[in-house]
């Protein structure tokens, strides 16, 4: 019996022991936007790889939110339809239940993959629900009810999910056009809250907090400057950003509503995508200026920031366009007739000559993964 009790207290001391681990000091990150003799990114590409979305009359894709890469599948999708593909571009299925009866949706707010489940997820917030659809087949599957308004969700560890939503029976708007904000733990199966962390202010735009990467979990939102992991049950600072030369975006959505416009040196930060080598930033300064993106090397440290107007090996205007991280490669999504005009002495150009792609003005997206080295 005394074995007993003794094994149960040291089991209950290592688990106390386990929460109660020290957490690593965050890693500064110095970001001074370039202005001058801007760096080319495509010096850093070692290899491409061209990814044609399937084309049909059926299914023609438009304006599209960032998309969903995966080991498995390409998921675009806008307010209405979610189009899934495998990681060669041909055709899963189409979602596209807008409506209000069972299974259907107001809207898409957002979407993750379920791996284990192979089922794909769509937040909907005019329906305060998440319904879970079959990825192959595009079958309804489910819906899990949402206790706030929810503005993105991930799914961690096939058990919980996470949500960024508003504060509980809050009222909207706060001072402006700003409203509470918090991250949520829930339990996968009802959706039902477990924790809260990270309470804030933050304005009501699109966002979206969550990487998770190698089965870890970040998250940044809108009215900090730290990128924050997931470590033991709560959230703990893996990484501080700060604008050497510009308010930061934290500092900016802390400042009172009515005072905003007063601040002149402003980058605003838009996204962050993270892989298990890079971090990237991508973000905006208030001049008028083309997006910026700081590419971070997270073993060595070395960096580089650049802007899409810099490059020179594609030849088409990309300024503006978003660029992600998927595995260790830099991930950019441009429309087919984008490429029509390419360099044909650009790389882009021959690989696609090479493979022997087909395609028109009117052919679906073509994703350009860049392998990077820095």
């Amino acid at each position: 019996m005394k074995s007993i009790v003794f094994c149960l207290s040291l089991l209950a001391f290592c688990i106390s022991q386990q929460s109660a681990l020290p957490q690593a000091k965050p890693v500064i990150i110095s970001i001074e936007p370039v202005k001058d003799k801007i760096p080319d990114i495509f010096d850093h590409i070692k290899k491409i790889k061209i990814v044609a979305l399937e084309s049909s009359p059926d299914f023609i894709i438009g304006k599209f939110h960032p998309p969903i890469v995966s080991e498995k599948y390409i998921i675009l999708y806008d307010t209405k339809t979610i189009f899934c593909f495998d990681n060669e571009g041909e055709f899963v299925s189409r979602i596209s239940n807008i409506g209000k009866g069972p299974g259907e949706y107001l809207s898409i707010t957002s979407t993750a993959i379920n791996h284990a489940a192979n089922e794909i997820e769509v937040l909907s917030q005019g329906n305060h629900k998440i319904f879970r659809y079959d990825i192959a087949s595009g079958d309804y599957l489910g819906s899990v009810d949402l206790p706030t308004l929810t503005y993105d969700f991930c799914i961690y560890a096939g058990k919980h999910y996470f949500y960024f939503s508003r504060g509980l029976n809050e009222d909207w708007p706060i001072d402006g056009f700003d409203s509470h904000h918090q991250i949520y733990q829930a339990d996968y199966l009802n959706g039902k809250i477990a924790k809260q962390f990270l309470s804030g202010s933050t304005r009501m735009f699109p966002w979206k907090p969550f990487n998770s990467v190698g089965g870890k979990l970040y998250v940044n939102v809108a009215d900090s400057d730290t990128i924050y992991q997931f470590n033991n049950g709560r959230f703990d600072p893996c990484y501080i950003v700060n604008f050497t030369k510009q308010t930061s975006t934290a500092e900016y959505w802390n400042t009172p509503f009515g005072k905003r416009k007063s601040i002149k040196n402003y980058a605003h930060w838009l996204s962050t995508s993270i892989s298990e080598e890079f971090l990237l930033i991508n973000y905006r300064l208030i001049d008028g200026s083309p997006n910026n993106h700081f590419l971070f090397d997270r073993k060595t440290g070395s960096s580089v920031d650049f802007t899409l107007e810099s490059t020179t090996i594609l030849n088409v205007p990309l300024e503006y366009h978003s660029c992600y991280l998927h595995n260790n490669s830099l991930l950019i999504v441009v429309h087919a007739f984008e490429l029509l005009d390419l360099d044909h002495k650009s790389f882009v150009y021959k690989e696609l000559v090479r493979t022997k792609f087909e395609f028109n003005e009117n052919s679906n997206p073509v994703l350009l993964f860049f392998e990077l080295e820095i």
